[in-house]
């Protein structure tokens, strides 16, 4: 079982950081009587050269699997979502502004969640890496894992991936 984060779940704690982004979050719906407004909460987004890109987990695994470095995965028995490409965000937005769809958050991540574990196998494997993995289940984490739903981008038929194919 996991904790599956929709666009209602309430925050544990909240950075100033974050904090600010929920403030204007609510600023924005306020205005979405007399224009369309979108908040996009996004995951990681991987791929395509951008400077975020490399800031984020996936791309963190893929340099150390790539140079052999040692790897820990905490939650490795735990589901993974919480990643998009940038392809796929551009046909999100896209596809919002084409269709006018009623403002408000939308999360957008990956469609269909795998197990964290099944990740690292595979990306070890395509990187022909000779890593060490020490892999942590939940049970021994201190670390809370989660997912991040999707219902709500699938409801109004965003164009989202599946994990597998975005990893």
């Amino acid at each position: 079982h996991y904790d599956s984060v929709d666009e209602y779940s309430i925050p544990m704690k909240l950075s100033e950081y974050g904090s600010s982004k929920l403030s204007v979050e609510h600023i924005f719906n306020s205005l979405s009587e007399s224009c369309s407004v979108y908040s996009l909460r996004l995951p990681g987004v991987v791929g395509g050269g951008s400077y975020y890109a490399s800031k984020n987990f996936i791309s963190t695994l893929k340099y150390k699997l790539s140079t052999n470095a040692e790897v820990t995965i905490t939650n490795s028995d735990a589901y993974f979502n919480n990643i998009i490409d940038p392809e796929t965000l551009y046909s999100t937005v896209n596809h919002l502004l084409s269709n006018q769809i009623n403002s408000g958050a939308f999360n957008i991540a990956s469609a269909e969640p795998v197990f964290l574990r099944n990740i690292v196998w595979n990306m070890k494997n395509l990187l022909n890496s000779s890593s060490s993995i020490r892999f942590i289940t939940a049970s021994e984490s201190i670390k809370k894992s989660f997912t991040i739903n999707v219902d709500k981008a699938i409801e109004f038929n965003l164009p989202l991936n599946s994990t597998m194919p975005t990893v």
